[in-house]
């Protein structure tokens, strides 16, 4: 059976929450977590292994993996090149034909398509869903994520020695940040100053300023390559109003979406524009595409 839906998003902006809905909504279907992580075959061998949830996440994010046969395994380990699939449209479709040609009705849950998406839908005739997330609480969510992730002593040390001898933070190379930056410039020469040595590395030393410059790239050539606004979700708009996204997600595509047990939390949608956001914004050049954004998701 085909790939039928993808749902995208920036790193912290919702997807796992999303994973774990279509998953429990869909028995039917195999929901695949993250099929472009770089450390894919490390955390599903270590998976079958122990069968313990994830350390951050707490959730058993693998375990569709490990019911699939072993040739199938070993062929996703074997294609799975991590950032080159960003790089390189015949080995990125290659991989993705391993899911397509399942035998069950296939999900992907993805924070790595950005560029690609529109390739992946006329290559896979998918439907492609795109979620966003403010970008102040997205590195206020990275910035949390980063610190349980490590002993916070040695994660201050490494830190330090790392900005003295590399003369930016660690920060912003967390979740390879900045490679999508790198990515982009060389692409489209997007942004312009990134080729400059000195600009790019003030701006690493300053891990809010690259997320904000890295958010914006992504989400931009994201929203981008779709032209239906229905298909884009609205991270803060979904915890306001999670019956409302339901139906429109069960009206666009043929699948169950159950939001019963999504968590009301604090979200504000004037996040987007957050004083100290729209200044880095402005610094760095970004004001066409951030609001280009802003107007894409009517805020």
């Amino acid at each position: 059976m085909p790939i039928k839906y993808i749902f995208n998003g920036y790193f912290r902006s919702g997807t796992t929450m999303l994973w774990e809905i279509l998953k429990t909504s869909n028995p039917n279907y195999t929901v695949f977590y993250e099929p472009l992580h770089p450390n894919l075959k490390d955390r599903i061998i270590k998976y079958k292994k122990h069968l313990n949830a994830d350390n951050i996440h707490k959730k058993h994010l693998w375990s569709d993996y490990i019911k699939q046969n072993h040739s199938w395994l070993e062929g996703i380990f074997n294609n799975n090149k991590g950032k080159v699939l960003l790089l390189d449209k015949e080995k990125l479709f290659h991989y993705l034909d391993l899911y397509n040609k399942l035998p069950e009705n296939v999900i992907l849950q993805c924070n790595r398509m950005h560029f690609s998406l529109d390739l992946i839908e006329d290559q896979y005739n998918a439907a492609v869903f795109h979620i966003i997330r403010n970008p102040l609480a997205v590195y206020n969510s990275l910035s949390k994520t980063y610190n349980n992730s490590r002993k916070k002593l040695r994660s201050l040390l490494k830190n330090f020695f790392y900005h003295l001898i590399m003369g930016y933070d660690m920060r912003s190379k967390f979740w390879s940040i900045d490679f999508y930056i790198d990515y982009s410039c060389n692409k489209y020469n997007f942004p312009h100053y990134w080729v400059d040595p000195s600009k790019r590395r003030k701006i690493l030393s300053d891990p809010l300023k690259t997320l904000v410059l890295s958010w914006v790239i992504c989400n931009y050539h994201a929203i981008n390559k779709i032209y239906n606004p229905e298909y884009i979700l609205v991270y803060e708009r979904f915890i306001k109003e999670k019956f409302l996204i339901k139906d429109r997600i069960e009206k666009l595509a043929a699948i169950q979406f159950d939001v019963k047990k999504v968590e009301n939390r604090r979200v504000n949608l004037k996040d987007y524009r957050n004083k100290e956001i729209l200044e880095i914004v402005d610094l760095l050049e970004l004001n066409k595409e951030y609001f280009y954004l802003i107007n894409r998701l009517n805020l």
